[in-house]
């Protein structure tokens, strides 16, 4: 009886000496950091607790200035600091314009129909300096290569026109047209800044037929443009088709084939050469 009556009192003083070592604790925090705290509270219990719990904060005024001043601090540094991670995080997106094979936003068009603009994504062909080659990565919207059913070249097509007119003024801004570089295609003087790869071109920038294959979008999918069950469809390319009045396109597995050039229902997939320099300034001014 007596072992119960010392284990009893040992496990007392000892609930009591860690309650009293954190009751100093929370006086220290206060401002009192004075072991007379650890007995008031080991010796007087539940009272002892409460005039520790009553102990005013007597250095909430030095905390509060700390305080300050490490936000004043912060905030200085952070002007610094966020400079020049902007910097690295511009610097970044910007060579990411400049990776083959990665996917980038640039532009607004719809995707939906109806539906607000959402941002144009594209792949990266290809990249010469300070310029890089885009694709879109999926089919925007379905139009003629021409209006008529007639022999005709890419320099004259009325799809050329509509790519550098309507589209252009469509799915970028002033300034972002200011990045779209002027290309000269097959040796003449288009100054196109939106075309169409020709059956060349996407021989050399896509190997397997698999990569050719492009999804369309919802939008394209309702102004006409043909899609399979997996959204798949067919895509303008810029060369002339093997018959009068026909041009080669991308089918919806990959292969080449030749359409009649008034076909409304071959979507278009855009190509432009952007100038990272003029990109790099564009960043900086949304930011």
């Amino acid at each position: 009886m007596e072992g119960f009556i010392i284990l009893g009192a040992i496990a007392y003083l000892a609930l009591w000496y860690f309650i009293g070592a954190e009751f100093r604790r929370i006086a220290a925090m206060k401002g009192h950091d004075e072991a007379r705290y650890f007995w008031w509270t080991f010796l007087l219990g539940p009272v002892g607790m409460l005039m520790v719990i009553a102990l005013p904060c007597e250095n909430r005024p030095a905390a509060a200035e700390k305080t300050k001043k490490a936000s004043q601090q912060r905030e200085s540094l952070s002007v610094e600091d966020e400079a020049a991670l902007f910097a690295a995080a511009e610097e970044t997106r910007v060579a990411r314009f400049q990776r083959l094979g990665e996917i980038v936003a640039f532009g607004r068009y719809p995707t939906e129909k109806p539906g607000p603009k959402t941002e144009i994504s594209w792949l990266v062909l290809d990249a010469v300096g300070k310029q890089s080659l885009l694709l879109s990565n999926y089919a925007l919207d379905a139009k003629e290569f021409h209006e008529k059913n007639t022999a005709v070249t890419w320099e004259n097509c009325s799809l050329r026109r509509w790519l550098n007119g309507a589209f252009c003024e469509a799915a970028f801004s002033e300034r972002e047209k200011g990045a779209l570089c002027e290309t000269q295609l097959d040796g003449k003087k288009t100054g196109d800044k939106v075309f169409l790869l020709s059956e060349g071109e996407a021989k050399t920038y896509f190997h397997k037929k698999s990569a050719r294959s492009c999804q369309v979008t919802s939008y394209a999918e309702k102004q006409g443009a043909y899609c399979d069950s997996r959204k798949k469809g067919w895509w303008w390319l810029r060369s002339a088709g093997n018959e009068t009045a026909t041009t080669i396109c991308v089918d919806n597995s990959g292969e080449f084939t030749s359409i009649d050039v008034d076909n409304s229902d071959c979507a278009v997939r855009p190509a432009v050469w952007v100038d990272t320099d003029q990109l790099s300034e564009l960043f900086n001014e949304k930011a």
